[in-house]
């Protein structure tokens, strides 16, 4: 990382004059001499000092500086008198020896010129260079191709520009006050990071430019709600790229608050004209973002960052997005505002039913029938009644892109390891979002006709058969050995109903698996032929485990007794006898 000083040297002539850089005056012909001389009283140090020269300002300004005295004659007329003094060369090696490189550059007449003069000036810049420019004598086109070549470099060779300065030198005005311009090259930075934020969300490039600028005042106050409106700005799009539409400190919603909060704050504040440069710049940026400032919902969250991200190309966000908003929106419409928020609800319920609807139109299953399986929700019947309401709504529409942009988002997330053949690309992403927009349109219009709870509840009649009121004692402990306790919890499982013995096979150590499984089939039928509202099932445990399964999916509550056991000591003739009483204590359903 060097630090460089460059300055185009002009053709020659000049008159003499003050030149004023913060509190220091230096009179010269050479607004170079006045600037070196101040670099080396302030203690400034350069790698590398580059003079710029044209055929005539070599001529007439690097070993010589040669300039034309004007004095009347004492008949009136005017006397042109040649002088010289110490050139640029030899004066810049008494300050800074061996610092100093020469550069030839062309006239500047024509495109070819200019070309060379571009290439000229960035060749002389290297990899990480800190560059001061001084534009003074640069002839007209010099300084206009001087902001496309930092710029041109800032790219290819990460340089940065500490300085720009300008002699705005006009006869008969002193002193001359050299100008650092460095600010006008910093607005294109401002400029162009406000593009690229627009165009890509990252807002990488405005936070670090204002910090920059921030740390370098010394009034920090004045330029303080700007910079917290960079932070946040920079927190919202964090969140917009990493999908966090969560209720956290660094949610959407949460960032997008604080960020307009500080515009606010940004916008009433008294600005001089310098800052209201680049607080217009970042006015423009946080434009973009003006959709995330207002109350939203979850589902009205999702459908805004989707559309935010569709515009920039964001594909991965965008069906993250789109797949959430989905499941906000219903937890929405069948629920209230605040269900989005709760997690057993969106995840375990809203999200299985949509889940388990999309399978069966894949496996051209019956939905009622696959989500009976889904325990979260087939336990619960306010669940399965909402489940029925639900499948009556999806029933009115088009459905398979639900899954398309599940299966997308997963892809994608999942590194491309999950195989699917839906295509990938902008316009089916276009497509996906317009056809949640019309899915929303679909169930908002169709809400006041969704089927009651009465309704859904005759339905699931149909699929659940009433269950006799008998309590199957599936073991090898007879019901007429059980204690009161056992057998009055058994006929509160079935309101006071009848309990039943079958008894548990005694099965041979001998036995395969193929005999296991004939074993188990046998008496699940014959407990299934009885359709009982419980079963106790106990005894050896791959039969257990087969019949347990086949009757649970059948509809049929499995349980198992629980139980603790107590130590009686008893002592006769001096010896103790130890005797385990086993106490029944609850029934446990298998899951």
């Amino acid at each position: 990382m060097a630090k460089v000083f460059m300055t185009v040297v002009g053709m020659g002539g000049y008159d003499e004059a003050t030149y004023r850089i913060g509190d220091n005056e230096y009179t010269n012909r050479s607004i170079q001499k006045a600037l070196l001389t101040y670099f080396k009283d302030t203690g400034r140090e350069f790698d590398k000092i580059v003079f710029l020269l044209t055929e005539k300002a070599r001529e007439n300004n690097w070993e010589k500086v040669k300039y034309t005295e004007r004095k009347k004659a004492d008949d009136g007329s005017e006397l042109k008198i040649p002088h010289e003094e110490e050139g640029l060369r030899s004066f810049t090696e008494k300050l800074f020896p061996g610092k100093a490189v020469d550069k030839n550059i062309a006239d500047g007449v024509n495109d070819n010129d200019f070309l060379s003069i571009f290439q000229q000036i960035y060749e002389s810049m290297d990899e990480n260079d800190e560059i001061t420019f001084d534009v003074t004598n640069g002839f007209r086109s010099i300084p206009f191709l001087f902001y496309p070549v930092i710029s041109y470099a800032k790219e290819l060779k990460n340089i940065t520009i500490d300085n720009i300065y300008y002699g705005p030198y006009v006869r008969g005005i002193n002193p001359t006050v050299i100008l650092d311009l460095q600010k006008y090259g910093e607005i294109l930075d401002w400029a162009n990071a406000a593009h690229i934020f627009r165009i890509s969300g990252n807002a990488k490039e405005i936070l670090q430019l204002s910090q920059k600028r921030y740390n370098g005042l010394e009034e920090k106050d004045s330029f303080g709600e700007s910079q917290q409106a960079s932070k946040w700005l920079s927190s919202l799009t964090e969140a917009l790229l990493t999908c966090r539409g969560d209720d956290s400190k660094e949610s959407i919603s949460k960032s997008a608050r604080k960020l307009f909060q500080s515009r606010s704050k940004m916008e009433s504040s008294s600005r001089n004209k310098e800052y209201m440069l680049f607080d217009e710049l970042l006015k423009h940026a946080l434009d973009s973002v003006s959709e995330f400032n207002k109350d939203m919902n979850h589902y009205e969250l999702g459908m805004h960052t989707a559309e935010w991200c569709i515009e920039r190309g964001l594909v991965q966000q965008a069906y993250t997005a789109l797949r959430e908003a989905h499941i906000s929106y219903l937890c929405y419409a069948f629920g209230d505002n605040n269900a989005a928020l709760d997690k057993d609800f969106r995840g375990k319920v809203i999200t299985a039913i949509l889940n388990t609807y999309m399978t069966s139109l894949e496996r051209k299953t019956d939905p009622i029938q696959d989500i009976k399986k889904v325990k979260a929700v087939s336990e619960n019947e306010k669940y399965m009644i909402l489940a029925v309401k639900m499948f009556s709504i999806f029933d009115k529409t088009q459905m398979s892109f639900v899954q398309q942009i599940r299966d997308i988002r997963n892809k994608i997330n999942h590194f491309f390891m999950n195989k699917n053949s839906v295509r990938i690309d902008m316009e089916n992403l276009k497509i996906h979002y317009n056809n949640t927009v019309e899915f929303i349109k679909m169930v908002e219009e169709n809400k006041c006709s969704i089927m009651s709870d009465d309704e859904a509840r005759s339905i699931l009649n149909q699929y659940v058969p009433k269950r006799n009121n008998i309590f199957v004692n599936f073991s090898n402990h007879p019901s007429k050995n059980w204690g009161n306790e056992q057998i009055s919890a058994a006929k509160r499982i079935v309101s006071g109903g009848s309990i039943v013995d079958i008894a548990f096979p005694q099965v041979s150590g001998d036995a395969d698996e193929s005999e296991i499984s004939r074993t188990a089939d046998k008496y699940a039928k014959e407990i299934i032929s009885l359709n009982p509202s419980a079963v106790m099932c106990q005894g050896e445990f791959g039969i257990c485990l087969e019949v347990v399964t086949t009757l649970k999916n059948n509809g049929i509550k499995v349980l198992y007794s629980c139980s603790e056991r107590k130590t009686v000591e008893t002592v006769i003739d001096n010896i103790t006898e130890k005797t385990s009483v086993f106490k029944f204590v609850r029934f446990r359903e298998y899951n």
